[in-house]
């Protein structure tokens, strides 16, 4: 507050004042000049420290905010994120044992599942076993079973490599001289065989068989010795066989109306980081390997007119709202976030949560066969979306927080909320690529990084055909094979999708 000022005197009154007014006059005047300097230096000294508690209050809200989101991600696991179940902390997997140990029901089999015996495996070698005495008294027996048990003992032959050698005769003509060296029949020019290529092939890829452990494995097994550099040849030879198969892959998925779900995961190659892509639909998988960007979207699906679902990357929010199915998987996770944040947001978070939930139930028994998309659009859908609108638009008017920015925009994605609910063949979640991308995943930690350019059309190659054949109950080991030995004939290839 600004003192005041002194009031002034006229000189000419002034003068007329005895001396001690004068002299007291003017030790006032001084005073109050004083305390005036006094209290402008104290205001400014104010306003700095207001200006700094300002700053320090600012500065105090972003390192709270920070501390909120490093907390939030000291928190995430499988529950309330896209992290793996495999990266859950000990603690939070024991709690889950606990978890179920609390539900009274003992580990394996649970009363009325459906019962699993060994497969009987056709064979020409039936050795009929008939008694010919009694177990108690030794009296010869006789007759015929017409029902006997069925024992069935299986044993792997012993292993020889089916080796040939061609030894390839030089003879000269008589008539002109000229040198003639035998050829190696088409089929037979590689060192090793389409079978044989076809098994490192599956083992490297699919199976995941580190490079050095296919050379100690082939020689300890199969008696077959073979080089490091070999195993990267015969990979790369597996890679050119299997391209007719990938065109197969490519026409289905980038061509198709089907329904897709699409997701990317990190993945190195040759030490920079780039994303492996998976689209997986009802007839095909195909994974390609490229930066995190439209570009490699595109190449992955193309411009087909097939629903497509996948989580809220940016990449896929430039679909049509009737293209784009969005992931409810990981709109709950998110609303168990926002539950776990323990704010101002976190009920209405759990009441979204719990009217996810409700969908999943009533949705599962469409997947079941138990009830009708038809029965689940016009008894449960609207009542469903009715309550989840409600709560999306209480969540948007909490400002900036994350619930918020969610809930705001769902509401402007509304209609690719339920496109499963109207599609044949769209679902809800985008599980299936989540489950197509943890074999990559896999090999992902065990290789580390992907070499070179070759290694990772293999990867591309081996893990889309592999995916593909198991869709089509095809078995990958007899494809391969088919694959390499057509590719060294120079023959068709064998159809991967039938149809």
């Amino acid at each position: 507050m600004k003192p005041p000022d002194l009031p002034t005197i006229p000189e000419k009154d002034f003068e007329t004042l005895p001396q001690w007014a004068k002299d007291y006059f003017v030790v006032l005047r001084a005073t109050c000049e004083m305390w005036k300097a006094i209290a402008l230096r104290q205001e400014a000294e104010i306003l700095e420290l207001k200006a700094e508690i300002k700053a320090l209050k600012e500065e105090n809200a972003k390192l709270r905010e920070r501390v909120a989101q490093l907390e939030a991600q000291l928190r995430q696991n499988s529950n309330n994120s896209s992290k793996p179940p495999s990266s859950d902390p000990l603690h939070l997997a024991a709690k889950r044992l606990q978890d179920k140990i609390r539900s009274g029901k003992k580990r394996g089999g649970q009363p009325g599942h459906g019962k699993h015996e060994q497969k009987v495996i056709p064979t020409e070698d039936v050795r009929q076993v008939v008694p010919e005495r009694c177990k108690d008294c030794q009296a010869p027996l006789s007759g015929i079973d017409p029902e006997p048990r069925l024992h069935q003992h299986i044993e792997i032959p012993q292993i020889q490599p089916d080796v040939t050698h061609f030894l390839l005769h030089q003879l000269t003509c008589s008539g002109c001289g000229a040198v003639t060296r035998g050829h190696v029949p088409a089929g037979n020019r590689s060192s090793f065989g389409p079978r044989l290529e076809a098994l490192v092939s599956h083992l490297t890829g699919f199976y995941r068989f580190s490079k050095r452990k296919i050379v100690g494995l082939l020689d300890e097994v199969l008696g077959i010795p073979i080089s490091l550099g070999m195993v990267c040849k015969l990979q790369a030879r597996t890679t050119r066989a299997l391209e007719a198969g990938m065109a197969e892959i490519d026409g289905r998925i980038m061509n198709s109306a089907e329904p897709k779900n699409v997701d990317e995961t990190g993945q190195r190659v040759c030490g920079k980081l780039q994303f492996a892509w998976v689209a997986s639909s009802p007839s095909a998988v195909k994974i390609g390997i490229g930066p995190r960007s439209m570009d490699s979207f595109e190449k992955l699906v193309g411009q087909n007119q097939g629903v497509i679902t996948s989580d809220r990357f940016p990449v896929y929010q430039h679909l049509e709202p009737e293209r784009w199915q969005i992931c409810w998987s990981h709109l709950t996770r998110d609303f168990q976030a926002a539950v776990e944040e323990r704010n101002e947001t976190s009920a209405t978070a759990n009441g979204l949560k719990q009217i996810a939930k409700r969908m999943f139930s009533s949705w599962n028994s469409v997947r079941d066969g138990t009830r009708s998309r038809m029965a689940f659009v016009q008894n449960s859908l609207g009542r469903i979306r009715s309550q989840f609108r409600k709560a999306l638009e209480q969540g948007a008017q909490f400002g900036k927080r994350k619930l918020a920015t969610l809930s705001r925009f769902l509401l402007s994605h509304w209609t690719s909320l339920w496109r499963y609910a109207h599609v044949e063949g769209v679902e809800p979640t985008n599980n299936e690529a989540e489950r197509q991308l943890r074999e990559l995943v896999i090999y992902r930690k065990i290789s580390l990084c992907i070499q070179s350019a070759i290694g990772q059309r293999f990867v591309e190659s081996i893990f889309s055909v592999i995916a593909t054949c198991k869709l089509h109950k095809i078995r990958p080991l007899e494809y391969l094979g088919a694959c390499i030995e057509s590719f060294r004939l120079k023959l068709p290839a064998p159809v991967l999708i039938p149809g």
